[in-house]
């Protein structure tokens, strides 16, 4: 809720506002990239355990965090705002029917309760949102800036709360299972740096801002919001991998920082 109402357009404006990227962007997020790990699954063997983990990453929407992350870098905040609102409408119809091609969501899963996870994280929050931003017509700017300011304060104490909750899958696992976090910590990095440099390179020739943006948006996705939709059949293995997978989220701009001074600094004779 937080997160749509601290957008700088209502999310209807948002959505109606769409352009070439975007759509390609979430076509390419939500469609390709789900059917090539389909086709990847049936030629390769790869365990249900990590092929669960993949499914959950490459079918998510990207991260509210999103546009806050690329502005970070310099990108366009608005284009990534697009992505992340359409993405993450999208994202439910994605999951259920690439989960199910792949054999991960059982055909048995309840679609009444399925539905009511949607309402309940996407529906009701997207209400809550249009009603807020019916009201913040008639704000005042200052009267705005509190409101926005509030809720960014909200937002990110909400996420803090969800980050230790997300951690207890960590802390609670011995020594013995050490090397079980660890090993879904790797899984999650390699599959976000894959993501980034194959996104880039297919966004390439649409110039170096929108490559890198591409690249930031599909690295980054919700795999939370994905494990909520399907509490049903999630495992601890999988809360685990929603637990690590928070970790390249927000190492990714400090990253592309990095590489971009590297890259700058003169090199000597």
């Amino acid at each position: 809720v937080f997160s749509l109402c601290t957008l700088e357009k209502c999310p209807t404006e948002v959505m109606f506002s769409l352009d070439g990227f975007t759509i390609r962007m979430v076509l390419w997020q939500l469609v390709v990239l789900p059917a090539f790990l389909v086709l990847l699954t049936k030629v390769v063997h790869i365990p249900d355990v990590i092929a669960a983990m993949m499914l959950a990453t490459v079918t998510a929407s990207s991260v509210f965090a999103g546009p806050t992350l690329v502005a970070m870098l310099g990108l366009d905040k608005n284009q990534a705002t697009r992505c992340m609102v359409l993405s993450t409408m999208a994202m439910p119809f994605s999951l259920l029917f690439f989960g199910t091609l792949m054999g991960i969501v059982p055909l048995g899963l309840s679609i009444g309760h399925y539905v009511h996870q949607i309402n309940f994280f996407l529906i009701i929050p997207m209400i809550i949102a249009l009603v807020y931003w019916t009201f913040r017509a008639g704000f005042s700017q200052k009267t705005a800036a509190k409101f926005s300011k509030g809720m960014n304060w909200a937002s990110t104490i909400a996420l803090i709360v969800f980050c230790i909750g997300a951690m207890h899958s960590i802390s609670s696992a011995d020594g013995h299972h050490l090397v079980r976090v660890l090993s879904y910590g790797v899984v999650a990095i390699l599959l976000a740096m894959t993501l980034f440099s194959v996104t880039a390179m297919v966004f390439s020739y649409m110039g170096p801002d929108h490559a890198l943006l591409a690249g930031m948006l599909s690295a980054n996705r919700n795999i939370a919001l994905a494990a909520a939709f399907l509490d049903q059949i999630v495992t601890s293995d999988l809360m685990v991998y929603v637990a690590v997978s928070q970790f390249p989220i927000f190492l990714f701009p400090i990253a592309v920082q990095l590489g971009r001074r590297v890259r700058k600094r003169p090199v000597k004779a």
